[in-house]
């Protein structure tokens, strides 16, 4: 898998798992394999980043506050669940300074996602379910919005 499909996973995975209330990440309208996953539009958000612990790290909270007030930023969200780190506004200098904290695995700049609503070189299964009439256009149109769905990323 790339590391852009990765980082967007776990982008989306962060937003899901957040321990407190905060903005909702944008609902998936399909699964990320390779063809739609070629089609994500992501927009980086300036000064806002994700900062991952290493695995070691026991009271990520805690650890978090401190990290962040060395460095001068405001905490977003603190995440403890589905992996230990926090989202943090801070200058890019000092995001540069705190990837480089023994305690830090990485920090990654936070970006907004979204997906294309139309998947061009859809398989047969797919065109079929949203054409009915023949000839097939090798398409498949996203046109669910997403209202009642809860997405649920492990």
């Amino acid at each position: 898998m790339k590391r852009s499909a990765l980082l967007l996973l776990t982008a989306i995975g962060l937003a899901a798992c957040q321990d407190q209330p905060g903005p909702v990440a944008p609902v998936l309208q399909a699964p990320l394999d390779a063809p739609v996953m070629s089609k994500l539009a992501s927009e980086v958000i300036p000064g806002q980043y994700i900062v991952v612990f290493k695995n070691d790290v026991a009271d990520v909270a805690a650890a978090a506050s401190r990290l962040i007030d060395a460095h001068g930023g405001t905490k977003r969200f603190t995440y403890s669940r589905a992996l230990k780190g926090f989202a943090v506004r801070l200058p890019d200098a000092a995001a540069e300074a705190l990837s480089r904290n023994p305690m830090v695995a990485y920090v990654e700049q936070d970006r907004t996602v979204s997906l294309a609503t139309v998947q061009s070189g859809a398989t047969f299964g797919l065109d079929r379910v949203d054409q009915r009439n023949l000839p097939l256009s090798s398409t498949y149109e996203y046109n669910a919005n997403g209202t009642g769905v809860k997405v649920y990323i492990i």
